[in-house]
């Protein structure tokens, strides 16, 4: 494996290890509420304000992306 493909395997595990700390904190709120009761609070809650509806919605749309393009990206490849 080169140099640079380290770096990069090493800076996405960087960019991982501090997202789940940084939702981790915010998401333990969530715990005692049980599984059922956790998720139907936390989407209420991401549709609260114009700012947590817009970051929901932008996520939304990323992911949206992100799959277009891991399927196209996927075929390409000739992979299953």
């Amino acid at each position: 494996m080169s140099i640079s493909r380290k770096a990069l395997c090493l800076a996405y595990g960087l960019i991982a290890l501090l997202a789940l700390v940084g939702t981790w904190g915010n998401n333990v709120a969530y715990l005692s509420l049980g599984f059922v009761g956790a998720n139907a609070s936390f989407w209420q809650e991401t549709l609260a304000n114009p700012a947590s509806r817009s970051i929901t919605v932008d996520l939304f749309f990323l992911g949206l992306a992100m799959f277009v393009w891991m399927v196209l990206e996927a075929r390409r490849l000739g992979m299953r």
